[in-house]
């Protein structure tokens, strides 16, 4: 059933990413360069043992960010705040990491929870808000991704969690050894975070669709009003969506401190809005599916990595990153902006 589903929407997402690199890599024509040497240097390059290692580190948090912003599109809100969640998620787990040294059995999975934990404290502001005065969650959460990183800076700063050893650069003292993630590839940075990412891609599947809970969810994202006739508490739902969603990205956070940097960067978590964009993309490419959003968060890793590729050895601007992002995401979208024009009359893309 999973694979009908998914196959039977995939060719619409295949040509808006055919269209959106093609587009992408012809504007560099504007730049004095090449397209077609472009090309040839952006796929090359991905073939490296170094460009599939960063694509295999960076791919947890795209996926954990497209994960999330789709739970709360299938209850009918947005989340824009999933960079914010998660680093709060890193910095509850950088935190907590350095205090508890308990067995590792025991460390990991409590640390990881606490990120969680972190992650959904930031999601909660919004969900309120939006609940209770029915402030757009599109601003609230946005506004809080901007907040998130400052608090980092703030809390890296404190007397006992600051490294004193690190005077150029704002970090935390690292986290103990038994609240380290496995590697998977020793000494390169990949690590079992990327199972997690994985595995928590089937479990939110398993949740929405088999599961009275996410039937619910699904059914106030799709008529909040029929949702409300059915006894369905659909204010609650929306709730529910926004702590889950945001205990989705923070836990994605703590997979990159117990992981990849063992440590909270200020600077690193001042420069996420990257991934937010890349996760809600993502999302949307993967036709809100957690199945989907797999496949689509491997591709916009790729691309990521690839972009940097381009950036060293063709000077390619780094932006252009985020162009082909917008260009797809674009695509994407037309059938939905169709079917608003048309009256209904056009390809629907999301899945029920």
């Amino acid at each position: 059933m999973v694979y009908k589903e998914l196959v039977s929407k995939s060719w619409y997402p295949l040509m808006s990413v055919l269209l959106g690199l093609f587009m992408g890599f012809f504007t560099t024509i504007f730049i004095g360069l090449n397209p077609l040497e472009v090309t040839y240097i952006f796929f090359t390059s991905l073939a490296s043992r170094e460009s599939i290692i960063q694509m295999l580190i960076s791919f947890p948090a795209c996926l954990f960010c497209a994960l999330s912003f789709l739970l709360t599109f299938r209850s009918g809100v947005f989340n824009f705040g999933t960079p914010g969640q998660y680093v709060l998620g890193a910095l509850f787990a950088a935190v907590f990491g350095i205090f508890l040294d308990l067995p590792p059995i025991i460390n990991v999975p409590l640390v990881l929870l606490m990120g969680a934990l972190g992650g959904a404290l930031w999601a909660i502001p919004p969900a309120i808000l939006k609940w209770k005065r029915e402030v757009n969650e599109i601003i609230t959460t946005l506004l809080l991704s901007f907040v998130a990183p400052i608090l980092g800076i703030y809390v890296a700063k404190l007397p006992g969690i600051k490294d004193p050893e690190r005077v150029n650069i704002i970090a935390t003292l690292p986290i103990n050894e038994s609240a380290k993630l496995p590697s998977i590839v020793p000494g390169s940075g990949v690590n079992t975070g990327l199972i997690l990412a994985l595995v928590m891609a089937f479990l939110l599947y398993i949740f929405l669709w088999k599961t009275s809970i996410g039937v619910r969810i699904r059914a106030t994202g799709l008529n909040p009003l029929a949702a409300t006739y059915c006894g369905i508490n659909t204010e609650r739902v929306m709730l529910l969506a926004f702590v889950l969603s945001g205990g989705l990205a923070g836990f994605g956070g703590a997979c990159y401190i117990l992981g990849v940097s063992h440590a909270y960067y200020a600077r690193t978590f001042l420069g996420l809005s990257g991934y937010g964009l890349s996760g809600l993309v993502a999302a949307f490419l993967g036709g809100m599916h957690p199945i989907g959003a797999i496949f689509s968060s491997f591709f916009f890793s790729m691309l990521t990595v690839g972009g940097l590729m381009l950036n060293i050895r063709a000077r390619v601007p780094v932006d252009y990153v985020v162009l082909i992002q917008g260009l797809i995401l674009g695509f994407v979208a037309m059938p939905l902006l169709m079917k608003k024009m048309l009256g209904g009359k056009a390809l629907r893309m999301v899945g029920t």
